[in-house]
């Protein structure tokens, strides 16, 4: 990183220059950076809150359960690209499938992935679908290994259902949420494959 390479010639040592380049006469690297923050900002939260919402619900055993779960992880699988191509089809201004559905609900339309006012909460929007998931099957394997009696004294005790999430189960789950957070919020920070196909930069 002190040196500058170029590919027919012998590397030159440059110094602190080139972090002299990115930190102070390179402005995209700082905007590179706060959309980055921006975007991990808006997908962290709502993927953590999704996720547990819906683990809580695929903990009730109801019926279908493992096709409902099935069928939830399917983006998380999904390859990247097929993912941004697909999405990028939902997204067009014109004649895309959610300005579509909005213009029949009689709703105003965006330019969503072609505006920089809606870009990022666009890509927030793809990253919050493909990878809500992911906390969701976190948060319900912490689920299936609690232990039963803390929530059968509570119940003995007349505690309510909004009482034993806040006062058991969410400090139970923090650890989870924790691992869950970490692991969002370094693959969030890296992202490119879909940002780059969705935006072409």
């Amino acid at each position: 990183s002190l040196f500058n390479w170029y590919v027919a010639k012998p590397p030159q040592f440059v110094g602190l220059n080139n972090y002299l380049d990115i930190f102070l006469r390179d402005g995209r690297f700082w905007a590179a950076v706060w959309h980055t923050v921006y975007l991990t900002g808006l997908c962290i939260p709502v993927e953590l809150v999704l996720g547990t919402a819906i683990a809580l619900l695929f903990n009730q055993r109801l019926p279908g359960n493992s096709l409902l779960r099935l069928l939830f992880v399917l983006p998380m699988v999904a390859t990247p690209v097929a993912i941004a191509l697909i999405w990028t089809i939902i997204l067009t201004p014109s004649g895309g499938v959610l300005n579509s559905l909005l213009e029949q609900a009689g709703l105003p339309t965006f330019l969503w992935a072609t505006h920089p006012d809606t870009v990022i909460p666009s890509l927030a929007l793809v990253d919050i679908w493909q990878w809500t998931p992911m906390v969701t099957l976190i948060v319900l394997a912490a689920l299936e290994s609690l232990p039963d009696e803390p929530f059968e004294a509570a119940l003995i005790d007349g505690a309510s259902v909004v009482q034993v999430f806040f006062r058991i189960t969410l400090p139970f789950l923090a650890p989870a949420l924790a691992v869950a957070a970490m692991f969002r919020t370094m693959d969030t920070l890296k992202t490119f494959d879909v940002i780059y196909v969705i935006t072409q930069g």
